[in-house]
């Protein structure tokens, strides 16, 4: 078996917070990368530290390893995590635990939360916290991307400077929404396209608004006079 100095940090999907109504099924997998010639083990464990068993409720599959498929000298190991049933006191951190035979470890969280009936909420972040960005006017597009996690699905949709009309998938806007975020790309940035964007949601039970302004930088240049100075 080869001598290891570390075994890498498994990868969780969900890779965000994970939301589960109250009475419904929890389904987490974990994957860790690992070359051919290394043993391993992983399991499952909740806040306590405990290390999660099957029951009734819970259901802990075998570790299972296969070829990596990007990686041809490498095997990625699985194991994945079942809960029927979800009751609110399921909710929380849950940790995937990984250990190699030279009892190297690592592990990842993911934060479980579970909603009850009747609780409808959204929240709206940015990856950097941003609320303003700076960009060229040569450029080719401007990209303002919200991550979002709701219940039930929002429906979303785009205004800028307090207009409350919406933008308009076009040439010059796209509104691209996936399971985890939402994208505007603003094309071909010109001065009056500087402004603040807010992204708008809302579904049954709940609204939430993100602002980002966006400051457009470049230069206005008046065309020469085609005629050239007179001479006294």
């Amino acid at each position: 078996m080869a001598i290891t100095e570390y075994i890498r940090k498994p990868q969780i999907e969900p890779q965000d917070d994970a939301f589960v109504k109250k009475g419904g099924t929890l389904k987490l997998n974990c994957t860790v990368n690992v070359a051919h010639d290394v043993q391993f083990n992983m399991w499952w464990q909740k806040s306590d530290k405990k290390r999660i068993e099957t029951d009734s409720r819970f259901t802990v599959s075998s570790v299972s390893a296969e070829q990596h498929p990007d990686l041809a000298h490498n095997k990625l190991g699985r194991i994945e995590l079942t809960v029927k049933r979800v009751t609110v006191e399921d909710a929380g951190y849950y940790w995937c635990q990984v250990r190699d035979h030279n009892n190297h470890e690592n592990n990842r969280a993911v934060k479980v939360y579970v909603i009850d009936h009747g609780e409808d909420f959204i929240r709206l972040t940015e990856d950097n916290n941003l609320s303003f960005i700076n960009v060229s006017i040569n450029k080719r597009d401007v990209r303002i991307r919200i991550k979002y996690s709701a219940h039930p699905t929002p429906v979303f949709y785009w205004t800028k400077d307090n207009d409350d009309k919406p933008l308009i998938h076009g040439e010059k806007y796209e509104v691209n929404v996936s399971t985890k975020d939402v994208t505007l790309i603003i094309n071909r940035p010109a001065i009056d396209d500087a402004g603040t964007y807010t992204l708008h949601a809302h579904n049954e039970g709940s609204q939430a608004t993100y602002d980002m302004r966006v400051y457009i930088k470049g230069e206005i240049r008046r065309k020469a006079n085609a005629a050239a100075p007179s001479r006294y």
